[in-house]
């Protein structure tokens, strides 16, 4: 499970959260398989579907469960991503339309804002 996996000290999962939580969103929630044990109460469990389809399938369910007008996508392996980066992202929201960064010429939709 790489949400285990420690970063200086810290598992990833930790880390992630810590900075959603800088956003103060109305909602967390995390995607996978399976509900993971390290899960803190706060932050809601929506299951993969399909499952077998990677981080697509958690964006779908992701986007079917939501009750805001965008979904902020995160991936929990990006210990460097920052709260700049991310309000930066925030502040290109436009209705109806999604953000999606280019890194290096690449889109990185693992951090990049989904219209519901």
């Amino acid at each position: 499970d790489k949400a285990t996996l420690q970063f200086r000290g810290r598992p990833l999962w930790q880390i992630q959260f810590e900075l959603l939580r800088k956003l103060h969103p109305s909602e967390i929630f995390i995607s996978a398989r399976t509900d993971p044990t390290w899960r803190p109460g706060d932050v809601r469990f929506v299951a993969d579907f399909p499952p077998s389809r990677g981080p697509l399938s958690g964006l779908a369910a992701s986007l079917a469960q939501m009750h805001t007008t965008h979904l902020l996508a995160l991936a929990i392996d990006m210990p460097f991503m920052t709260e700049d980066f991310l309000l930066s992202l925030c502040d290109h929201i436009e209705p109806g339309c999604g953000v999606v960064p280019k890194i290096d010429n690449r889109a990185e939709p693992l951090a990049a804002i989904y219209p519901h």
